[in-house]
């Protein structure tokens, strides 16, 4: 995941050694969903999320398949200039 912090996008990059996930989630701080996104499952991929649609501030990222959490990152999202 970077650059992190962001100020416009923020990558994701899943190489071919991770488990295969379907969600990317972001979370508040307050536990309010603010993104999702389903996929089809697969190993390999790149995801651009565009991040000026969120406030400033720090936010959950996750990675999911059906059945567990696979990973879970702080991400930071500085907009303003």
């Amino acid at each position: 995941v970077y650059p992190n912090p962001s100020t416009a996008f923020i990558h994701v990059d899943v190489d071919t050694q991770s488990p295969k996930f379907q969600i990317i989630r972001i979370f508040d701080w307050s536990g309010r969903t603010v993104y999702q996104e389903h996929f089809p499952p697969k190993n390999e991929i790149r995801i651009d999320l565009k991040t000026f649609g969120l406030l400033d501030g720090s936010y959950i990222l996750q990675l999911l398949n059906e059945k567990e959490l696979l990973h879970n990152e702080k991400i930071i999202v500085q907009n303003s200039f």
